[in-house]
């Protein structure tokens, strides 16, 4: 390895562990549960082992620093099996995610850690017998007979998560839990093709690269949700309303237009009061879930406004629209309720508020829907 390709190696290594202590220091509870953060900080501290590996195997290599063959042995053992550890915890994170049953079996995780266990062995056992690799004198790896074992044990891993999450898409209610499943599809899509191109193109820090592309991707789509997203029921909140508020008051016109729906739970306190605020949380969960999937079958914007109230954000040039929609949100809510065996019928009170206009006062608008939720309240 020339000068040229060790300086390039040190630089993305280095690059790609500062980037890794930023991430460590910012992944916190507000993104993820102590658990989720568990998992991803392990992850992270794998890439870590692997990258501090690669920068000793670079020195080295490049005849930087002189190492003796069993010390460039070690690195290779701990460097490569870096990579396996960080997919096993990976697959723990992603069905944390998931909230698969799994994460709930006591022997769920020793069963799991099997293939990575026997990697480990595996690889220990290189070191004397050559089984995925041989370390010459002349400081040079060898592939052995069980090359592709470090591959193989990654794959299983990935397809048994990727399956997992196409399954969940599948069963998914609505199109916000979808990119839950998909983040962690795409995480592993990255790392895969850093991986097969890091086989192709050799002495080139690929690997490292896609890993660390691959973190950042998912950092910035943990993160997103956070911003424009209620915590609670995965709707998206007030800011992100008013948002898109602003932004179809650029659509309307008479022929187009918009239809602010607000609306909250009858008698909410009561049920915190008489059955605790786990039940009250579930109970906007539920209404939560039908507010969308009613605002989803009209094209609809849907948001948690605060508390118990919601709002619904759509277009329709249908006659007596706004009548038709205020009775369907309180049909829909009330059967949800039965249905999901609550023990009591969930009412909820709607106004709206119609604008035809680009001139038109947003909040105008929703004082108008407020004054007619209050009315219908009474």
């Amino acid at each position: 390895m020339d000068a040229k390709a060790v300086v390039v190696y040190m630089f993305v290594n280095m690059f790609c562990m500062a980037t890794s202590f930023i991430l460590l220091e910012k992944f916190t509870r507000n993104i993820g549960s102590a658990t989720e953060i568990s998992y991803f900080r392990k992850m992270v501290y794998c890439f870590l082992g692997f990258l501090l590996c690669e920068i000793i195997w670079v020195l080295g290599y490049g005849n930087v620093i002189a190492l003796p063959p069993i010390v460039y042995g070690l690195i290779k053992v701990v460097g490569t099996f870096c990579i396996p550890l960080m997919v096993y915890f990976w697959s723990w994170f992603a069905m944390t995610k998931f909230n698969s049953p799994l994460i709930k079996s006591e022997k769920a995780p020793l069963l799991t850690a099997i293939p990575i266990i026997l990697l480990f062995i595996i690889y220990v056992l290189s070191l004397k017998f050559g089984i995925v690799f041989k370390v010459n004198p002349d400081m040079t790896i060898s592939d052995g007979p069980g090359k592709n074992l470090s591959g193989l044990v990654d794959n299983i891993y990935s397809v048994a998560i990727i399956l997992q999450a196409l399954h969940y898409i599948s069963k998914s209610k609505t199109r916000l839990e979808r990119p839950t499943y998909v983040l962690q599809i795409v995480f592993i899509l990255i790392c895969t093709f850093g991986g097969f191109i890091d086989g192709i193109v050799q002495q080139t820090p690929v690997m490292a690269l896609a890993i660390c592309l691959s973190f950042i991707f998912m950092f910035i789509n943990l993160q997103e949700p956070h911003i424009y997203n209620d915590a609670l029921t995965g709707l998206f909140n007030r800011r992100r309303a008013d948002v898109h508020l602003h932004e179809q008051l650029e659509k309307v016109s008479p022929n187009n237009p918009c239809y602010v729906f607000l609306l909250d739970i009858n008698d909410f306190k009561k049920i915190n009061d008489s059955l605790g605020h786990l039940e009250g949380d579930r109970a906007i969960k539920v209404v939560a879930s039908s507010v969308q999937m009613t605002a989803n079958r009209h094209r609809g914007f849907c948001a948690r406004w605060g508390g118990d109230e919601f709002v619904v954000i759509a277009n329709s040039n249908v006659a007596k629209f706004d009548v038709l929609m205020m009775n369907e949100l309180k049909q829909n809510v009330r059967t949800a309720s039965i249905n999901e065996n609550l023990g009591y019928v969930i009412d909820i009170a709607v106004g709206y508020s119609k604008i035809t206009s680009r001139d038109a006062d947003v909040y105008a608008a929703i004082k108008q829907a407020d004054q007619m939720l209050y009315s219908d309240k009474k």
